[in-house]
């Protein structure tokens, strides 16, 4: 068996490699030394995740088909696992795992995979949540916004698409290449959206798709990218905190540091990122929308909140 890295994920404290042969590596990051090897998934690990609560808690999934959550404080007692092809329209079926996200209260993962659905769960109770649909192809990559409130993934359908997370409405859909996809041209390979990430307080994203190119956008204005670079077989990308800055890896294993101006956001989203972070605190059930429609505001204030209006 291989034991080659595949995902690493940096807690300040510990340090979690995902291995080619579906083992789990935590390595204190002091020290350099080896903490614990969970044994559990069967095939490799694709993404590993920290709850952003600080807690060490984590979220890991596989090409084995599996999401799995694991305790490390309790010496990594994996404490709850999910076979998600139990959740598609066809049961039963191993679908490779590409991709998770938590979302920033971490009551919510969406995992993404070799499927055409966002799958959400319910990492409070525990439960499968929300199934979204629209992606014509295997989702690639995922991300939540820092309010909570959008979600965006990334498509071999050659897409982007921005839900809100609550109730998988599809938002946005960004398009990389036309014309768009179809259930009859759903995309291939070497022209998929290989990675997506919220840029800055969420109206800006980045997406880094196979043909060779960076691109910036600004929800207030999605038909178009506001800016794109070139950039040799890119495969992934990562934001810095503050949005200044993007690293985009390459499949050659070579890191590109990439910028493009930000808008400064407008008062009125900065209120309403706010808002909707403060609601998470209060909302006892997970799948319900963020507590907006129970507040005593006029209903354009609600839409505005839910992204439903993008401006005041």
């Amino acid at each position: 068996m291989s034991y080659r890295m595949f995902h690493w994920e940096n807690h300040g404290m510990v340090l979690a490699v995902g291995l080619r042969n579906g083992r789990i590596r935590i390595y204190d990051t002091s020290s350099g030394k080896i903490l614990l090897e969970l044994i559990d998934h069967t095939d490799q690990v694709t993404k590993l995740s920290f709850a952003p609560d600080q807690s060490l808690t984590m979220a890991s999934c596989s090409w084995d088909g599996t999401l799995k959550f694991w305790d490390l404080s309790d010496d990594g007692n994996m404490y709850k696992s999910f076979k998600v092809g139990d959740f598609t329209d066809q049961r039963g079926i191993t679908y490779k795992l590409s991709s998770l996200a938590w979302s920033p209260d971490a009551k919510r993962v969406a995992v993404v995979g070799t499927f055409k659905s966002v799958m959400l769960f319910d990492t409070v109770n525990r439960k499968f949540l929300l199934k979204f649909n629209g992606h014509c192809n295997h989702i690639t990559s995922c991300d939540f916004a820092t309010d909570g409130v959008l979600l965006v993934t990334a498509s071999v359908d050659t897409t982007a698409i921005v839900w809100n997370s609550y109730n998988g409405t599809m938002m946005f859909k960004l398009g990389h290449q036309f014309p768009a996809p179809s259930e009859w041209f759903p995309g291939e390979d070497d022209t998929k959206v290989s990675s997506c990430r919220f840029r800055g307080d969420g109206l800006e994203i980045v997406t880094v798709a196979d043909d060779g190119y960076v691109r910036f956008w600004d929800l207030t204005q999605p038909e178009f990218p506001v800016s794109v670079c070139s950039v040799e077989d890119p495969l992934c990308c990562s934001v810095k905190p503050g949005g200044e800055l993007v690293a985009v890896g390459n499949q050659v294993g070579s890191v590109t540091m990439a910028a493009s101006a930000s808008n400064p956001q407008s008062l009125s989203h900065m209120c309403r990122i706010k808002t909707n972070f403060s609601l998470l605190g209060q909302n006892n059930n997970v799948g319900e929308n963020n507590n907006v429609d129970h507040l005593a505001i006029p209903s354009t204030l609600k839409m505005f909140l839910k992204y439903e209006n993008m401006q005041l």
